[in-house]
């Protein structure tokens, strides 16, 4: 998709804001990879959440004595949610 970032900005009316010309301009190279999202609805949603999950009990976990008790409340938060 080529867009012509001066008409755009003109219907806008914010020639002044150089952020709405940067914003139109990443949507525009993205935009292909936005509307395969549609076609094949696939995410790494779950994986990202699960990851920050625990990397928050690993930052929780800075005084446990051993490995074990963070292994434990690993497999306790998975389990519980």
């Amino acid at each position: 998709m080529n867009i012509n970032y001066s008409i755009i900005q003109n219907l806008i009316g914010f020639q002044g804001i150089a952020i709405i010309y940067f914003h139109v301009k990443t949507l525009d190279n993205g935009m292909e990879y936005i509307l395969h999202y549609y076609d094949y609805p696939i995410s790494n949603g779950t994986t990202e959440r699960n990851n920050h999950k625990v990397k928050n009990i690993k930052r929780r976990a800075y005084g446990y004595r051993n490995s074990r008790n963070w292994e434990v409340r690993v497999k306790y938060k998975f389990l519980c949610s």
